[in-house]
């Protein structure tokens, strides 16, 4: 049995789409795929976060009440989300920081063993680390089961701040202080804040994106709906920009091995080591966040 995380890949968002699926605005959703599949399942494990305003994130954490989910969903019918735009990522990324809502985490534990269980569960945490890596974040806080709270305090990975016994809830919340307190836990990979030194435009990372998932320049040129000239443009001005910043990347640039496949190499290996280099950063928005 093989199980992966599919992320936020195309194919998959469009074959989930074809069945039927809705997507909102969440800023952060995984799938885990399971091949071959489980009892006809493929899909046996999903997550999603958001990332909500800091006064919501307050309101909750002061005055803990059950269904925080609900209220997520109430704000955006009602026209007034709690949810961040894009744009408000961006400045509370390089302001303040940013708080998130882990809105679910689940699997199919009827179909999996106890060892594909612990699977599931622990590349869900990873994935959801990989994907929240980078971003300077506050909080993430959420509600689980009382079953799900005890295996979390156990680990001391979230700390509670309210209980309902006769709903078999809890809230918790995760910070920085209480990942810190772990030095080994992947929450302090989470909670890492690093402020970007390239300040990539977002045309550039999108394409690193792409290219960081293995897409060749003609798959580029396809799905981001650029010319090859345009393409490898984008490519010469990435590596102008680290040779102006990140001179001890760049230095690899010339001499033997220095031809453009060689240096994308060089240039998607610096990157994985430092996400915060493509996630959405506003640099005006100077202390303040949202």
């Amino acid at each position: 049995m093989r199980i992966h995380d599919l992320g936020t890949l195309e194919n998959l968002r469009a074959e989930l789409l074809q069945r039927g699926f809705r997507e909102c605005e969440t800023q952060a959703r995984l799938f885990l795929e399971c091949e071959p599949p489980i009892e006809g399942r493929r899909i046996v494990g999903f997550g999603a976060a958001v990332f909500v305003r800091a006064e919501f994130a307050d309101a909750e954490l002061a005055n803990p009440r059950p269904y925080i989910n609900a209220r997520v969903i109430e704000s955006v019918h009602a026209g007034r989300p709690v949810l961040l735009t894009a744009g408000e990522i961006a400045r509370a990324n390089a302001g303040n920081g940013l708080d998130m809502v882990n809105l679910c985490g689940s699997l199919l534990e009827s179909i999996l063993s106890p060892e594909e269980r612990g699977q599931v569960q622990t590349l869900l945490s990873v994935s959801l680390a990989q994907l929240l890596a980078g971003y300077r974040l506050n909080r993430i806080f959420g509600q689980a089961t009382d079953s799900e709270m005890r295996a979390m305090l156990d680990s001391n990975l979230v700390r509670e701040v309210g209980s309902f016994p006769e709903l078999n809830l809890a809230t918790y919340v995760a910070t920085e202080q209480v990942a810190l307190a772990q030095p080994f836990s992947i929450q302090v990979t989470i909670f890492k804040k690093q402020e970007p030194l390239l300040r990539l435009s977002g045309a550039d990372q999108e394409l690193l994106w792409a290219a960081l998932e293995g897409q060749t320049d003609a798959e580029l040129v396809v799905s981001l709906r650029l010319t090859m000239p345009a393409v490898k443009a984008r490519w010469r001005s990435i590596f102008a920009r680290f040779a102006r910043l990140k001179p001890e990347v760049a230095a690899e640039f010339h001499g033997e091995g220095s031809r453009g496949p060689q240096k994308r190499h060089r240039v998607l290996a610096y990157l994985r080591e430092h996400p915060e280099e493509l996630r959405p950063f506003d640099p005006n928005a100077g202390g303040d966040g949202v």
